[in-house]
């Protein structure tokens, strides 16, 4: 044979034998009396891997962001831990963003309305390392400012068909 002849019988023979090989494996229970479940059972326990062949997943997915949410159950923990009762104190917030500073944070959001001051109770305060004592709102400020990344929420409602950005309180706006 020339060498030109032998590359064209190759990808021929071997699509030929794959031809048969699914033939025989079709028809083979038939032959055999068998039932056809068998090559159906093939395809269930190959099913999950020839699904994860074709399965295109896209763009790499982040692995440095990470979400916080804070659902009832967590509501009920911290308001018996610490006699607590929604909205909580803001310095509990401001602890928070203390945390996540230090671990290295790039960005923080919370998607906390401070539409309001919290009313300032004794002991709701925070006793600074200096000795100086804070007020909630003013705790949660300076973390604000010292963290340098948190954006806060903000709502929004229409009024006449305008639609108007609900702030948080200045204190805590100008230091996000």
């Amino acid at each position: 044979m020339a060498p030109r002849s032998k590359s064209v019988l190759l990808p021929v023979l071997v699509g030929l034998l794959a031809c048969l090989l699914v033939a025989l494996a079709r028809f083979l229970p038939f032959w055999l009396g068998k039932e056809p479940g068998a090559l159906e059972r093939l395809e269930l326990l190959t099913y999950d891997w020839r699904m994860r062949l074709g399965f295109d997943p896209g763009a790499p997915v982040a692995t440095n962001l990470a979400a916080v949410f804070i659902d009832d159950d967590d509501l009920r923990t911290v308001n018996q831990a610490f006699g607590f009762h929604w909205p909580w104190p803001r310095q509990l917030f401001g602890r928070v963003v203390r945390e996540l500073a230090r671990e290295g944070a790039e960005r923080v959001a919370l998607d906390v309305f401070f539409l309001e001051r919290h009313a300032d109770f004794r002991e709701t305060r925070v006793r600074m390392p200096d000795g100086e004592e804070l007020s909630s709102d003013a705790f949660l400020a300076r973390q604000l400012r010292e963290a340098g990344n948190v954006i806060l929420g903000c709502p929004g409602e229409i009024i006449s068909n305008q639609w108007r950005v609900l702030a948080p309180i200045p204190e805590l706006a100008t230091n996000a």
